[in-house]
């Protein structure tokens, strides 16, 4: 059984990666982390975790994980990512895993030294409908793709919220705009032009 840690209260993992880890058959969610560690404790009540911590040190350097789910702003996904790493603890880390393409070769080496997993929480590489487009694009069973349009969007006019605020990693292209760009990229299976 995998022992999860939440790095962070997030609304994301609350109400969507800790109930999907709960119904896993081989993971439980065993502590969570916050700065504030009554924020903490009462999201670890809330969903049965023995533990909570006051801080992400705190967690990474506790034996009661094996893993740990980051939802923390893009901006420090990875460097937290490295930390847990370094902690000897595996990592599901929230989308998009880093800004630039030149911070990937960091996280390979912090996985390879350390010899655990980090992987991108991007729920297009797991849903079986994305699986099934990849498929089918493959087989040409729509015929030749030539051309490819996407659009996604959401109602957001809060200055405060993270995904508003460029330097936490968020904006148009890195919080939203990277769902048509990624599932491009999946169901072609290539780099887009």
């Amino acid at each position: 059984m995998l022992r999860f840690g939440i790095l962070s209260t997030a609304k994301i993992g609350r109400e969507l990666v800790v109930p999907a880890i709960q119904d896993a058959e081989n993971c439980v969610v065993t502590a969570f982390a916050s700065r504030d560690l009554a924020k903490a404790r009462a999201l670890s009540d809330r969903f049965g975790a023995p533990h909570a911590f006051g801080s992400y040190e705190e967690m990474l350097a506790s034996d009661v994980i094996d893993a740990v789910y980051i939802p923390l702003p893009t901006s420090q996904h990875v460097e937290w990512s490295i930390k847990a790493a370094e902690a000897g603890k595996h990592v599901l880390c929230e989308k998009p895993i880093a800004l630039k393409a030149s911070e990937i070769e960091t996280l390979i080496a912090a996985r390879d030294r350390n010899k655990v997993l980090i992987s991108e929480a991007f729920m297009v590489t797991y849903a079986p409908v994305w699986l099934k487009v990849r498929e089918l694009l493959r087989e040409k069973a729509i015929g030749e793709l030539k051309h490819v349009q996407g659009a996604f969007t959401y109602f957001n006019r809060d200055p405060s919220n993270m995904r508003n605020i460029p330097e936490l990693g968020g904006g148009a292209l890195p919080d939203i705009g990277v769902y048509p760009t990624i599932t491009t990229r999946f169901v072609t299976e290539k780099e887009m032009a």
